[in-house]
């Protein structure tokens, strides 16, 4: 059986706590009626075992158009100019869309990861780019 995670105090803010698969969750004001709720309603989706699941009939391919279109291009910017990381991150998810991109999103898992880091070893891609360019495309899938 499953440890329920507990209501804590997080003592430098004040606020309540929960820890949910190793990720913390904060509620609001530590003992409000409304973190309570938050609480209660975040453990009933935990013991239901409900997950955040993607849109249906999303690929791979429309994912990371999505993902570079609103996201990327707004958030690497310095100085009201995109950073390089925007190029960077379009480079990382170019051997994914290649080999996955009318796969539908809930179909990709760890071994179809594996897959597309092999695709770029294949390429001659030194170890360290691999790993930022696989940091890169999981950050897209949170």
């Amino acid at each position: 059986m499953k440890r329920i995670p507990k209501y804590s105090l997080h003592k430098a803010t004040g606020q309540a706590l929960v820890r949910i698969n190793g990720k913390a969750i904060y509620l609001g004001e530590h003992g409000s009626e409304d973190s309570k709720a938050k609480y209660d309603r975040l453990i009933a989706k935990w013991l239901t075992g409900e997950k955040r699941s993607a849109p249906s009939g999303l690929t791979i391919a429309r994912l990371c158009l999505k993902y570079v279109d609103e996201h990327v291009k707004s958030y690497y910017v310095k100085n009201g100019r995109q950073t390089s990381e925007v190029s960077s991150i379009q480079a990382a998810l170019r051997p994914l869309v290649k080999k996955f991109g009318r796969t539908q999103v809930t179909d990709f898992g760890p071994m179809k990861l594996k897959q597309v880091r092999q695709v770029m070893m294949d390429r001659g891609i030194v170890r360290t780019s691999i790993n930022r360019n696989i940091g890169r495309i999981r950050r897209m899938f949170k």
